[in-house]
């Protein structure tokens, strides 16, 4: 339901009104739009500032608004005013007095007290600041989702960083693999080199050394440097490079470098064999020092005391140009604690004081807690809180978990096992500076923005300076926002999800696709084993095998080696272990050969003492003969028939099976047993290479794994005493690129580690697979995600255009329901504000069939109803004196003192059957216009037309009022008089009229017939009145007859007067002032 508070035109105002009488009108909740009838009831009312307006009367509307105060009122005003029913006293306020505003002010009490009301205001004046925190609520979540991610971020790549770090401890935690870390740098930068070494280039090699070998190691070592002139070795005699036991050091330098190539069988070698025994002992296995330890620490007996030997040789495209032997003190090397302390220190360094290593016994070993760390450090990274807080991380034991990031007091701790062999434990201590813990939200600018928002939206709405559109809008805008904004917070962490999803399966392929060529390699080597039992079911090659020949022994190891060779395996060496007869070897290369006499010793002593478990007692009983050192070994062992002498050649029988040794081959061996005339015959060895079968296998899966995955996959060898092999070879080139040596920097790093690792660097992925059943390489693969992040911030664009679209969507319903609903009001307004100045050409078109289509037809049915008033009754006075409103505020009838004017025109039945309707009803506008706004002017109101009759009250007890009517009655016949000539002159229809006058007592109030009710007059004087009108036709001077009782109230107008018939006088001149 709707209340309309009209502006109205002063025109339509009484020209003598200064203050407020009036009529009343009642509205029912049933008729909720105000119709002709009822707005001819409006109370109408002037303020201080003399701009009337209209008003329901404060009992009716009061009840009224009992009734309907659940809906909404509009005021319109000649500003436009728009508010709701809780806003209406300031609405009015700005129309009216204080002392006229007595309804508004009880309609706002009474609402206020309604529980209804009060509700509504309460919301009016909450929801804005409601959405208000919900925005604040959107904008914290958002801000949290934001720290969060970034702390899981920050998070896995510190975690991923410790691992790295770690890593390279793990890798580098004894003195001979930093010696060995030392000495490959320097070969690597040898390598490096496109030009074979000349005797120019001396300095050079030393320059090398001095940049590569740090300080405490150089003072530790004797170091000879070697290089090649025509078919021999020289020493390098220059600092510096040592001097000492020149001729010795340069012939084991040929000697080892003899015995690494591939000239089984050449008598040299053995004397460089036995020279090298006489200067490193006679444990030194020159075949094995030369062929597989190059390039490695190995302990060897120097001078009479313990050392580790390292050397190695530049050779390039097959050519040796030069080299190195190095000695280091074996109490020196084995110093692990000095080791640690280094390795803390070059942490610390790497990473610029954020970060520190820390080593500590176990706790089973040693529950003291001894920390070994960098000496530098612990003024800055190690301070007394942190031992402190590592003291007590290491008193917890194992309860303290390995491998994950634990914060505490400012610092990240991260515990790992150095190896499986070491005591020690490692700490890595992280300085917590960045912190991977989400922010928290700050409060002030949150609270700051509420705060502003609430003062704006409170002095706006306090001052009721909001537009009703802007406000609309923006409410309307804001709650549709929130919905939207919760799409974009959600959306966000989809994509955000998606793309680590999308990420974190291409990692996982990747490891995959790695992981399945180390479980590949498992079947090569059941392949190996089923191989073998195929080519031993070949009579022909057993009978070669047992036979007395040696050369019908090599014939089947031929034959052996070329089955093998058919199916990508190689062959390595074959022992044959005869009754009465010593070991026999038979190798495919010298390197092979040294390793057929290492494993030698102890296979013999294992078959000899299985043949003697299983034919001593026999008639025909004879032992496999052994050398001297190998029964010294058998000793060792704890004699004969013993289970892990046996288990030797056992655990191999008829299968394939793992011989641990060099890193540099993957040996598998399997044994079986020969008989001939059912009594054991051989006992067979068989040692094959599967490392280049291997290596052909990885490089073809890793070439198949690259196909269509965008990744770059990679194979590296773990023994790099012979230089780092990179393959497939097509990527060796990139690993040695600028790009490409921070993979092989987090490669190498993770080279010792056991466990799966990946490290997030810009827009790639490293990832590394230990390949632990294949064990000579370790692979790893560069993931590419920059597509995956390109793709996620296209959806984020996508996101943001359709948060922009439906923003734009939810800002252009508003501004369709804004023009549906609040525009026509400003319209209707408009419309208002014209019949305020006067005008009813402006109408109210709105074609929907709701609320404000039923106020359009309302409003348009006033109109019409104005415009028929207008024309036919704007006569008839509206406005009403105080004393005729306190009639109106009650049912019942009240006597006043006041003059009756009655006017008629003479003969006006005989002036309509003679002329036509239009000509009567131009002669009757014209006239009823010019006689009522004379009536108006001094004091008079319409009280009734009868026709073509006047009926006018002038109220009032005394003197004033007679003396208003007397004046009126004069000024009207003076205009009849100008009219009537200068109609004549026209030559237009003339009429003449009649008054009449009569003062007294009469009645006023309110006459009703069902829905119909009227104001009116009645008594002896308004009958009088039209009695002396009718006399007034035969007047004659004025024909203005006026009652005695109206002369009684004046004096000294007696000689004004001429007496007429019936207690009644004619004014006799109309110029004369009364």
């Amino acid at each position: 339901m709707i209340f309309i508070i009209v502006v109205l035109p002063e025109p339509l105002l009484p020209t003598s009104a200064t203050h407020s009488p009036g009529l009343t009108a009642k509205v029912t909740p049933e008729n909720s739009f105000l119709t002709l009838n009822d707005f001819s009831r409006l109370l109408i009312c002037n303020d201080i500032k003399g701009s009337p307006f209209a008003l329901l009367h404060s009992s009716t509307l009061s009840a009224y608004i009992q009734t309907v105060s659940n809906y909404t009122c509009i005021c319109f005003s000649a500003q436009a005013c728009l508010c709701h029913a809780a806003g209406l006293n300031s609405c009015c306020r700005r129309l009216g007095s204080d002392a006229n505003l007595n309804t508004t002010q009880a309609m706002s009490g009474i609402m206020e007290n309604n529980w209804q009301g009060r509700l509504r205001s309460i919301f009016a004046y909450s929801f804005p600041l409601l959405l208000g925190a919900l925005f604040l609520a959107m904008f914290v979540q958002t801000e949290s989702y934001l720290n969060r991610k970034k702390a899981r971020e920050n998070h896995k790549k510190l975690l991923e960083q410790s691992r790295s770090v770690m890593s390279r401890i793990q890798s580098e935690f004894s003195l001979t693999a930093q010696l060995e870390t030392v000495f490959r740098q320097m070969i690597e930068e040898f390598f490096a080199h496109d030009e074979t070494m000349q005797t120019s280039s001396i300095e050079h090699i030393a320059e090398i050394y001095q940049r590569h070998m740090p300080p405490e190691f150089a003072s530790a070592a004797r170091v000879w440097a070697f290089q090649r002139q025509s078919d021999k070795f020289d020493i390098i005699d220059k600092p510096p490079f040592a001097t000492q036991k020149r001729a010795a050091m340069a012939r084991v330098f040929s000697a080892l470098f003899d015995l690494s190539k591939e000239a089984p069988g050449d008598t040299s070698n053995k004397t460089g064999e036995r020279f090298i025994v006489g200067v490193f002992g006679e444990n030194s296995a020159p075949e094995y020092l030369a062929s597989s330890r190059f390039g490695r620490m190995t302990p060897v007996i120097f001078e009479g005391r313990p050392h580790y030997l390292f050397w190695q040789k530049f050779e390039r495209n097959g050519r040796c140009s030069g080299g190195f032997i190095a000695l280091f003190a074996a109490n020196w090397v084995e110093n692990p604690e000095f080791a640690l302390e280094r390795l803390s220190e070059k942490v610390y360094r790497e990473s610029a004081g954020e970060a520190a290593a820390v080593f500590t016994l176990s706790p089973t070993i040693d529950k003291s807690f001894k920390p070994v760390m960098a000496k530098g450090g612990e003024e800055s990274v190690i301070s007394d809180s942190a031992l402190v807080l590592l003291k007590s991380a290491h008193d917890k034991g194992s309860n303290f978990p390995t491998r994950q990031l634990q914060q505490s007091q400012g610092y990240w701790l991260y515990k790992d096992m150095i190896a499986d062999g070491s005591p020690y434990i490692a700490w890595l201590l992280i300085n917590a500076a960045v912190d991977t813990a989400p922010a928290a939200v700050s409060a002030k600018p949150a609270a700051l923005i509420f705060a502003a928002w609430t003062i704006f939206y409170w002095y706006m709405r306090r001052n009721s300076r909001f537009k009703l559109k802007f406000a609309f809008r923006l409410l309307f805008f804001m709650t549709g926002m929130l919905p939207v904004l919760a799409l974009l917070l959600l959306g966000l962490e989809l994509i955000d999800q998606s793309a680590d999803a999308i990420i974190n399966e291409r990692v996982q392929t990747g490891f995959a696709k790695l992981k399945a060529i180390d479980e590949k390699s498992e079947d090569m080597a059941s392949l190996a084993g089923m191989l073998l039992r195929d080519i031993f079911r070949d009579s022909r090659i057993n009978n070669l095998l047992v036979s007395e020949a040696e050369v019908d022994n090599q014939r089947g190891f031929a034959d052996i080696e070329r089955n093998l060779q058919r199916h990508k395996y190689a062959l390595s060496y074959l022992h044959l272990f005869k009754p009465g007869h010593t070991a026999r070897m038979f190798a495919t290369s010298a390197k092979n050969l040294g390793l057929a006499r290492y494993y030698c010793e102890y296979l013999a002593i294992s078959c000899n003492a299985l043949h003697e478990h299983m034919s001593k007692g026999m008639p025909d009983y004879q032992p496999i003969i052994l050398s001297s050192s190998q029964k010294t070994t058998r000793k060792a062992f704890g004699g004969a028939e013993t289970q892990s002498t046996m288990d030797v050649f056992l655990d191999s029988l008829e299968r394939i099976s793992t011989f641990e040794g060099d890193n540099n081959d993957r040996q598998m061996v399997y044994s079986l047993i020969l008989t001939r005339d059912n009594k054991l015959a051989t006992y067979v060895f068989v040692g094959l290479n599967i490392a280049s079968t291997l290596l052909e296998m990885i490089i073809e899966e890793l070439q198949f794994a690259e196909k269509g995955s965008g990744s770059q996959f990679f194979c590296l060898n773990r023994d790099i005493s012979a230089g780092q092999k990179i393959y497939p070879d097509n990527n060796h080139k990139f690993l040695n690129s600028q790009s490409g040596r921070q993979f092989r920097k987090f490669l190498e790093a993770a080279a010792t580690s056991d466990y799966q690792m990946q490290m997030h660097i810009d827009d790639e992925v490293y990832i590394y697979e230990p390949l632990p059943r294949v064990k000579l390489y370790y692979a790893g693969a560069i993931i590419p995600i920059k597509e995956i992040k390109a793709a996620g911030e296209v959806r984020r664009t996508l996101l943001y255009a359709l948060v922009a679209l439906l923003a734009s969507s939810i800002y252009l319903l508003s501004a369709s329901v804004s023009s549906l609903i609040i525009k026509p009001t400003g319209r209707l307004a408009e419309v208002f504000a014209a019949i305020a100045e006067g005008s009813f050409n402006k109408t109210f078109a709105y074609t929907h069939n709701n609320e404000l289509g039923m106020l359009a037809r309302a409003t348009d049915s006033m109109i019409s109803g104005l415009k028929e008033r207008k024309l036919l009754g704007k006569f008839v006075s509206r406005t009403f004196d105080n004393e005729v409103l306190s009639i109106t505020s009650t049912d019942s009838a009240r006597e006043l003192y006041g003059v009756i004017l009655f006017s008629d025109i003479r003969n006006f039945t005989t002036l309509s059957e003679s002329n036509s309707a239009e000509t009567i009803a131009e002669l009757l506008n014209n006239h009823l216009k010019e006689m009522v706004e004379i009536i108006n002017h001094n004091g008079g109101e319409i009280e009734q037309f009868i026709g073509d009759a006047i009926v006018a009250f002038f109220p009032g007890e005394g003197e004033k009022s007679c003396q208003n009517a007397i004046h009126a009655a004069r000024l009207m016949m003076l205009r009849h008089h100008e009219i009537t000539a200068a109609r004549e002159m026209q030559h237009k229809l003339t009429c003449q009229i009649g008054i009449g006058l009569d003062y007294g007592l009469v009645m006023a109030g309110v006459l009703k017939a069902g829905s119909r009710s009227e104001f009116c007059v009645i008594g002896p004087a308004r009958a009088t009145a039209e009695k002396f009108e009718g006399l007034s036709k035969s007047g004659r001077h004025t024909r203005i007859i006026v009652g005695h009782s109206v002369i009684s109230q004046l004096r000294g107008i007696d000689n004004l007067m001429s007496e007429h018939a019936d207690n009644c006088c004619e004014l006799k001149n109309l110029e004369v002032v009364i």
